[in-house]
């Protein structure tokens, strides 16, 4: 039996399964990462020189969460391949036309929207935190500085990206024509 035509309405909402099958592959494979870096953090972490590392961080003064994630990278590897697995779900979800599966996708698009900002933020923080060790150097600190403004500019500035195109997708996701689709 041959194919029955398309209508409109399904030729202008047919990307949405191949980009959700697409995310999810995307989302297994840095769960799988995720899962060998914390693998290969569990031996790291109880050498010397990581342990070193710390105590050399908490001299310095470095913020709480440096020092939390130099005391516990496998926990971190992992509370990061959890979040990529809940992201493979929540695609999967959508790929298999699922209302909560749509739900739950707008939600994390809008979440790492403001996670890209939170992180962006955070990683200039902690490049500020070096300013202390370079001070002997006027050479080094301005080098710090210009490498400084240049990670701001392009931190904030692909988070600025991503957020409008993460926002877009979300809006087109939730355009009444492609939320009909979902059960």
């Amino acid at each position: 039996m041959p194919p029955l035509p398309q209508t409109p309405a399904a030729r202008a909402t047919h990307w949405v399964q191949p980009l959700a099958l697409a995310c999810f592959w995307v989302c297994v494979a840095c769960t799988a990462c995720m899962l060998l870096v914390a693998l290969g953090a569990w031996p790291l972490a109880a050498t010397e020189r990581w342990q070193t590392l710390g105590v050399d961080a908490w001299h310095f003064g470095m913020d709480g969460s440096v020092l939390w994630l130099l005391s516990h990278p496998v926990l971190a590897s992992l509370l990061i391949a959890l979040g990529c697995a809940a992201s493979a779900l929540s695609s999967w979800g959508v790929f298999r036309l699922r209302r909560w599966g749509l739900w739950s996708f707008v939600a994390l698009l809008l979440a790492t929207a403001v996670a890209n900002f939170v992180l962006s933020w955070w990683l200039d923080g902690v490049l500020a935190q070096l300013k202390p060790l370079f001070d002997d150097s006027a050479a080094a600190m301005d080098s710090l500085r210009a490498r400084r403004i240049v990670v701001a500019i392009t931190m904030y500035g692909s988070s600025v990206v991503m957020a409008a195109m993460q926002g877009g997708l979300a809006w087109r996701l939730l355009r009444p024509d492609i939320r009909a689709r979902f059960r």
